[in-house]
This record gives structure tokens, sequence and C-alpha cells, in this order.
């Protein structure tokens, strides 16, 4: 079942933390870009933007960049001015994990080598009474297949606001008692040490990069900037 809803005002916070970052992001990176073009390589950018396929290069790449950056933060603003929110009320009929990997060749330079950079993406998916919704990681690992869940999402963003698992009104208490004692089993039997499986390896792998990787993007021009000061003696 989906119902529209105003937005709360967690909601509303939620989405302004959402927003917020994606708006700083691309000013330092055009203020970082701009100091580093300057102060470490005048020469060469001068150079490079003298030719027009250096222009046309630059162009490509600021419009793919800030067209991404510019929906998303034009979705979520969308959402904050409607005010309003979609709750979809369901059961969880399925779960389904997207791994997309990417390859990229780079070329050596002068010795004629070239490497190879694997990037591997995540996406995570809950299908509610046959639907499709795209959650957050944390949202799909707590979230079992057959629970009864009320999950809120922006409508044009798709972003999760809140996910909440919910106790059906014909609980059967028998079942209840039964995962109970199955809890307590659990919490009064021996931990045993097992070696990590390759899939438990990849998961983990998966989930330290994409952390890296978040926290490197707003980390970066930080980064570049102090780099930039050191080599200029500042």
């Amino acid at each position: 079942m989906k119902e529209q809803l105003p937005l709360a005002p967690e909601d509303i916070k939620r989405l302004r933390k959402h927003l917020i970052p994606m708006m700083i992001f691309p000013i330092m990176v055009v203020v970082m870009f701009g100091l580093f073009a300057s102060f470490v390589f005048e020469d060469i950018f001068e150079t490079f933007g003298s030719d027009s396929s250096g222009k046309i290069i630059l162009a490509v790449f600021g419009l793919f960049f800030f067209g991404i950056i510019g929906y998303m933060i034009w979705s979520a603003s969308v959402d904050l001015k409607r005010g309003v929110k979609y709750r979809i009320t369901g059961k969880v009929t399925d779960k389904r994990l997207n791994v997309t990997t990417s390859t990229t060749t780079g070329s050596g330079g002068s010795r004629g080598s070239s490497g190879t950079s694997t990037k591997t993406t995540r996406s995570y998916f809950l299908y509610i009474d046959g639907e499709e919704y795209s959650v957050e990681y944390k949202e799909y690992t707590r979230t079992k297949v057959g629970s009864q869940v009320v999950l809120d999402q922006a409508p044009k963003s798709k972003l999760t606001l809140k996910l909440t698992e919910v106790q059906p009104v014909d609980f059967d208490q028998q079942v209840a008692e039964e995962q109970k004692t199955e809890n307590r089993k659990f919490l009064e039997s021996t931990v045993q040490e097992v070696r990590l499986s390759d899939r438990d390896l990849e998961a983990i792998k998966g989930i330290y990069t994409a952390e890296k990787n978040r926290r490197f993007m707003f980390m970066g021009p930080v980064l570049i900037f102090d780099l930039m000061l050191i080599a200029n003696g500042l």
C-alpha cells in the first residue's frame, strides 16, 4: 500500500543533511582546482587551455560532473519544496544486490606501459509486495524477506527517509515464543571461530572501499589544497 503524507520534521532534517554536502562539494572542487591551476601547474594549464581540444575536454568533463551533482541537488530540493513523501507499507517479498564492475585502462606515458583499474559499485534493492525500491546498505542487511515493513521515501530523489519493521496484527504468539527460545539458545551457545570465506572477504572489501571513497570525496579537495600550500612554501 502506498500513500502520500506530509514531510515530518525528521524527514526535512534528513533531506537537508543529504543536500548540504552536495552543495558544498562542487564549490570546493572549483576553488581547489582554480588554486591548483594558478599556483602549481600554471604553465601547463595555460598551454592546455589555449588548445581547442583541451577546452572541449574540460567543458565535457565539467558538464558531466556538474550535471550529475546538479540533478541530485535539484531532486532533493524539489522534495523539500513539495513537502510530501511516499509511505509504502507491505511485505518484503525479495531482496536484490546489484553489482556493477567497470574497468578503466590508462596509458603509462613514455614507457608505453598501461595500467588497469577496476571499480565495483553495489546497489541494494528491496521488493515490497513485488515492487522494487532502492535502499541503503544498512536497511538492506537488517531487513529479512517475509517481514512487514513501512518505508518512507522521498518521491523525486528516491532517498530512503525511514524504514521500520512492524509486527503484523495477526502475529502468532506461539511463533514469537519460539523465536525468543531460539534467540536465548543462540546467546547461551559457545561462539565458534570460523575462517572467512571468499564471499565474506569480498563483501568486507566492498564495504571498506565504498566508505573510503565516500570520505575521500569530501576530504580530497582539502588534502589537495594542503599539498598546494606545502608545495608553495606557505
